[in-house]
């Protein structure tokens, strides 16, 4: 599982390089600890000044936040558009 190896790795500069499926993966989990971990992993980066991981990890919680309030509303989980998201309020965020 995607999940399992992104906790295998240690936190690094690295990080940059693995955004995108770090991003991708946060986006389509319902699981609060994969949550925690990504949202960790992507804050600590926010004194960087190069590349754009506080910002990931902010859209990811734009994300679950959407999909809580849905949850929440349905009772029950909903696909969250992530891709219409990105496009609708983080159209300046390079996952790369």
């Amino acid at each position: 599982m995607l999940s399992d190896l992104f906790q295998r790795l240690p936190a690094s500069d690295y990080d940059r390089a693995i955004m995108f499926p770090m991003c991708l993966a946060g986006s389509m989990s319902d699981d609060p600890l994969l949550h925690d971990f990504l949202k960790s992993r992507c804050m600590a980066h926010n004194d960087d000044y190069v590349g754009n991981l506080y910002q990931a990890g902010t859209y990811m919680e734009s994300v679950w936040s959407r999909r809580a309030t849905a949850v929440s509303m349905n009772q029950r989980s909903l696909p969250i558009e992530w891709r219409l998201l990105l496009q609708q309020r983080w159209s300046y965020l390079l996952l790369m």
